[in-house]
């Protein structure tokens, strides 16, 4: 907590402005955007090209729209599909995060925690984004379900071939994923590669101190 990993992700996403640094989104060989010196314009277009996942899905989804609702309202949104069509491709991101038409009429509050995880991540990924930023979804759910969401994740991303920025304090996680690790500390980046080389083989002291804290935790 304090590291600076929900600022990072608003930073990112350009909800607030960023001190130092760019924000840029390759969304082609010859075509990138800066998130923050894009006009209004602009950034509209680059929304759609965002799909995000908060930590508290709860308080995300409207308690008075049904499960479909939500989805056909996105797609309506970025002029993706209205009517039957809208209605077919929320289905189709439904099944896609492994729920069943049922879900697509029930109300948040009839949900899970994990079946509403799964909800928004159908939400963040029906308009079709390049980037996919997930913020500590894993954090409300337990061990099954924060397994059986992070494995259905991995085979999403995989299949989109998508850009994915998965915020964690959970290490078995970030392995899990793969990919290049960050470490923030204090607002500071520590350390940054492979995840398998900066967890088996932390060089800053505060990374080596958390990863021998989750051994002794976890006993691995």
């Amino acid at each position: 907590s304090g590291a600076g990993k929900s600022t990072l992700v608003r930073a990112v996403l350009g909800l607030v402005p960023a001190k130092s640094g760019r924000v840029v989104l390759s969304l082609a060989p010859e075509r990138s955007i800066d998130v923050h010196r894009a006009s209004a314009a602009g950034l509209r277009g680059v929304r759609r090209q965002m799909g995000f996942v908060p930590q508290d899905p709860g308080a995300s989804l409207n308690p008075r729209r049904r499960v479909i609702e939500t989805l056909e309202e996105v797609l309506v949104a970025h002029g993706l599909g209205q009517g039957d069509i809208a209605t077919q491709r929320a289905l189709e991101s439904l099944s896609e995060v492994g729920l069943e038409r049922r879900h697509a009429v029930a109300w948040p509050h009839e949900l899970s925690g994990g079946e509403r995880q799964r909800v928004a991540l159908a939400r963040a990924l029906i308009a079709g984004p390049a980037l996919l930023v997930c913020d500590e979804v894993l954090s409300a759910l337990d061990p099954l379900a924060a397994q059986a969401l992070l494995e259905r994740l991995r085979q999403l991303v995989e299949a989109r071939r998508l850009a994915l920025l998965f915020v964690t304090h959970d290490l078995r996680a970030a392995r899990c994923l793969g990919g290049d690790l960050a470490l923030l500390h204090r607002g500071r980046l520590l350390e940054c590669g492979p995840a398998a080389q900066v967890l088996d083989h932390p060089q800053h002291e505060a990374t080596r101190a958390l990863v021998g804290a989750h051994r002794r935790l976890h006993g691995h």
